[in-house]
């Protein structure tokens, strides 16, 4: 590749490599959409090198075989799309998963409900209510504990964010 093609490929490389750090540099354009682009951008880059992973080992596998014709780029597009819609859905769908444990002590309670939120991430792109719908099941699931661990905010989150939660 050479001539424009070449600095537009290495343009286009450069803005979807650093599209979450550029969307949090000029996220005090939007608070919202211009966050929620780059981190699309980002989670499409992401995707597209894990299925390059994959793509590269079927390669080796094949004693270099499969080579990068018209056919295989088109899967690796579609691979690449569905795995970041399915990366999506377990993001904006969060499940609940339900594990019974016995312990074989004594206690003088004997069942205890345990609820446990991990990765929240809240930031610019998760709205208040997407944060009341998960509230309201935890609720439902009447708990003697909730537990939230793994990443709650993100560090990026500005200040101005905050006090639409306070």
């Amino acid at each position: 590749m050479t001539g424009i093609g070449s600095v537009f490929y290495w343009i286009t490389l450069f803005l979807v490599g650093f599209s979450l750090v550029l969307s949090r540099l000029l996220g005090d354009l939007s608070s919202y959409w211009i966050p929620l682009i780059g981190s699309i951008i980002f989670g499409i880059f992401i995707c597209a090198f894990y299925i390059l992973i994959i793509f590269d080992i079927l390669y080796l596998i094949s004693f270099k075989k499969f080579r990068p014709n018209l056919a295989n780029k088109i899967i690796y597009i579609i691979c690449t799309v569905a795995l970041f819609i399915y990366g999506n859905d377990q993001a904006i769908n969060p499940k609940i998963v339900k594990y019974q444990v016995k312990i074989d002590k004594p206690a003088k309670q004997e069942k205890l409900r345990i609820v446990q939120l991990t990765d929240i991430h809240i930031s610019e792109i998760v709205t208040p209510q997407f944060i009341q719908q998960m509230v309201d099941k935890v609720n439902r699931l009447n708990a003697d504990l909730v537990v939230i661990t793994g990443d709650t905010i993100d560090s990026f989150t500005n200040r101005s964010f905050y006090s639409a939660w306070i």
